[in-house]
């Protein structure tokens, strides 16, 4: 039987794969199931998926510790790649998150677990992304940052 997981996570990388820029994703399971790491050019990305299957916006994601301990290892094992969330939002798309943005809605950043960040999308818009205590995104997130964000750096 395939999990909701399984498809989900296939779409997200299917959309990576079929992006027209040659790349290569190594899965990481000895880091959390949903690790992998991804390099393109000189890019090298370090990925962490994160599922959501509600099926309409809103999108919830809370971080449990297995997931904030992939973080800090992601971090400490390849320091040379850029962290990045991926928060599939059920079949609407995916929403590319930079590990370092965390940081202006988190309590702790650095210590996610048990905290949740919500993901909102209205018709033909970008992703809005709110953490604990409402405290929102500053900028919204396209929905064409996945996979792109992958090959190019963001632009402040």
């Amino acid at each position: 039987m395939i999990r909701d997981q399984e498809l989900l996570h296939g779409a997200a990388v299917i959309r990576l794969l079929d992006a027209g820029v040659p790349v290569s994703i190594q899965h990481a399971p000895d880091i959390h199931a949903s690790a992998y790491l991804a390099e393109a050019g000189d890019r090298r990305v370090a990925l962490l998926l994160k599922l959501s299957t509600r099926k309409r916006s809103p999108w919830q994601f809370t971080f449990t510790e297995g997931e904030a301990a992939a973080l800090a290892a992601l971090a400490g094992t390849y320091p040379e790649h850029e962290r990045l969330l991926v928060l599939v939002c059920h079949t609407d798309g995916v929403c590319c998150l930079p590990h370092d943005r965390l940081g202006a809605i988190m309590n702790d950043p650095k210590a996610p677990a048990g905290q949740a960040v919500s993901v909102a999308r209205g018709e033909g818009r970008s992703y809005r992304v709110t953490g604990p205590a409402r405290r929102k995104m500053t900028r919204t997130i396209p929905m064409n940052d996945w996979p792109r964000r992958v090959f190019f750096e963001e632009t402040p």
